[in-house]
């Protein structure tokens, strides 16, 4: 394959990636682990990683149910060219962010609620609540609300025993949301809320 050819197959990847929602360290965690291990190894935890994704959503990384497949299908041609998966991969990874930004993030369709009360609200509680527990766990996680505010999402969530700064972990629960669901970004923003009130 001409150096060509194979910025094309990591541009589609990249372009694959973006609409199916893959956070930005699973593509990057997939050319980490091309390089440091055998093509086999590598098929058999996308395959695997692909199918705990399909179970429900939540078992396994975002967005793999969806790409899982076609990554397989696209990469099948290197099994025995390990310089050019790499090439592909390290496209993939260049492309994304430009893809996300300007190309296969518009043809998404958006994951924005409409309204407050809308079932989208409640989906969006759904969806980030797995994100924010697992950032939260220790801190006592008792509950997520999402709002709709300026264009984006407002998330409160409930701790019960968080002591001391909640910047850095406000911070830490939007860059995971934003890993989870990239076309979040720039467009949501949590505040902890640690008082004993009921949400």
């Amino acid at each position: 394959m001409s150096e060509r050819e194979l910025y094309q197959v990591g541009e589609r990847l990249a372009k694959e990636a973006v609409r199916a929602r893959v956070g930005a360290k699973q593509v990057r965690g997939l050319f980490v682990l091309a390089k440091t291990s055998p093509y086999e190894k590598f098929e058999a935890h996308v395959k695997y990683q692909t199918a705990r994704a399909s179970g429900g959503g939540r078992g396994g990384p975002q967005g793999l149910d969806l790409m899982g497949p076609t990554l397989i299908k696209e990469l099948e041609r290197f099994r025995e060219n390990k310089p050019d998966l790499l090439k592909v991969l390290s496209y993939m990874n260049m492309l994304y962010p430009y893809e996300e930004r300007f190309g296969a993030a518009e043809e998404r369709p958006s994951r924005e609620p409409t309204s407050r009360g809308s079932p989208a609200k409640t989906n969006w509680e759904a969806e980030l609540e797995p994100v924010v527990r697992g950032v939260c766990g220790q801190y006592g996680f008792a509950g997520l609300r999402v709002e709709r505010q300026g264009g984006g999402l407002l998330c409160t969530v409930r701790l019960l025993r968080f002591r001391g700064d909640p910047k850095p972990l406000s911070d830490s629960l939007a860059e995971a949301a934003v890993n989870h669901f990239p076309d979040l970004s720039g467009g949501i923003r949590f505040w902890i809320d640690r008082d004993q009130r009921r949400m």
